[in-house]
């Protein structure tokens, strides 16, 4: 779903890259890549899948999404996979986001939605543990919370989809930059 808003020409930004699955995966297929995550030991194991690919336009750093290094308009796409839900304020994410990319660029995410199926218990015990620090902070988004999140951050969604896990839907949304 991700590939057909890519070009050899994208230059992309990818938002928690973790272990660099997804670069890895889209690198043929764009300019270049920019993975960022704040954990170190993540992006070494990204580091060494990319090694071990060849991949050479790919660049993995130890980042935040608003490192001013990031100048604004300058990404065609800014890929989001399964981030959105352990942001605290999505809407100054989202912000940045659209600063990020040009003018008609895309925002592509995959977030899972606990806020659908998963039962109220399971949320309130990860809430619990969440704020015991025992887990990180977790959104249980409903999809229609999360796409108004993306279009009150002035985007129009094009696509969207749905992926479930564990019962829930792990919910795609590609959206452009005017």
């Amino acid at each position: 779903m991700t590939k057909k808003y890519l070009n050899a020409g994208s230059f992309v930004l990818d938002y928690g890259c973790g272990t660099g699955i997804f670069a890895c995966e889209l690198s043929s297929c764009v300019k270049k890549i920019t993975a960022i995550d704040i954990s170190s030991k993540m992006l070494e194991e990204a580091g060494r899948k990319a090694q071990k690919l060849n991949i050479t336009n790919t660049v993995f750093e130890r980042a935040s999404i608003f490192d001013g290094r990031f100048q604004q308009n300058s990404f065609d796409a800014v890929l989001a996979f399964n981030v959105l839900l352990f942001i605290k304020d999505p809407a100054s994410v989202i912000g940045r986001i659209y600063e990020l990319l040009k003018p008609g660029g895309y925002f592509l995410s995959s977030t899972e939605c606990g806020g659908e199926k998963r039962s109220a218990i399971i949320n309130m015990i990860t809430s619990f543990l969440s704020s015991a620090g025992i887990v990180p902070y977790v959104r249980f988004f409903k999809i229609c919370e999360l796409e108004d999140s993306i279009t009150g951050g002035n985007f129009q969604i094009v696509e969207t989809g749905n992926f479930y896990t564990l019962n829930q839907p792990n919910h795609f949304v590609a959206a452009k930059k005017p």
